[in-house]
């Protein structure tokens, strides 16, 4: 099921981390695109931020993917895709890096040039997630880090984007795939 965002409003299909604010996200600020304006993270934990745009699991295994972009010179913008539950990981752009965070920690970063870098999260039955990466004419990048999604609070693990920090970052779209 691949998400595009070429719609006047999102779909019922993505939920908020908290309630929601207008000026969080935007599909009019470049046509074709979701537009995450990003906010500081409460205590630096992404886990407690409000403004992660999130789905529930739509198998036991599968596989999402997103490009992202991050808008304008966004120098102070981490932007990317997210697991969420008790415990999280998010493989996220920042500047000219690519990082995986598990629990708001850096497990792994290197270099990645500028420009539309497609994001990519495993999931198996059982919960272990595996991360990749491809940044433009480059090929993918398969992490090493393996990430064991947990159960949320009130509700099972959710997947979706963030945008954290200072600036903007904009999202093609969103694919959930068979696994691999």
């Amino acid at each position: 099921m691949r998400c595009t965002f070429d719609q006047v409003v999102l779909g019922a299909q993505w939920q908020w981390n908290a309630n929601h604010r207008d000026e969080w996200a935007s599909l009019a600020a470049r046509p074709g695109h979701l537009r995450l304006l990003a906010r500081p993270l409460p205590a630096g934990d992404l886990a407690q931020a409000p403004h992660l745009l999130l789905q529930k699991l739509p198998a036991r295994a599968f596989a999402v993917e997103t490009v992202v972009e991050l808008a304008g010179a966004a120098a102070g913008v981490r932007a990317g895709l997210v697991v969420l539950g008790k415990t999280h990981a998010a493989l996220a752009v920042e500047g000219e890096r690519v990082t995986l965070l598990v629990d708001n920690r850096p497990v792994f970063s290197e270099a990645a040039p500028r420009g539309p870098v497609r994001l990519e999260l495993s999931m198996e039955d059982g919960g272990l997630c595996r991360f990749a990466y491809q940044a433009a004419g480059a090929p993918v990048r398969r992490l090493p880090t393996v990430f064991q999604a947990t159960e949320g609070v009130w509700v099972g693990a959710r997947v979706g984007l963030f945008a954290a920090g200072e600036g903007a970052a904009d999202f093609d779209y969103f694919r959930f795939r068979a696994p691999e």
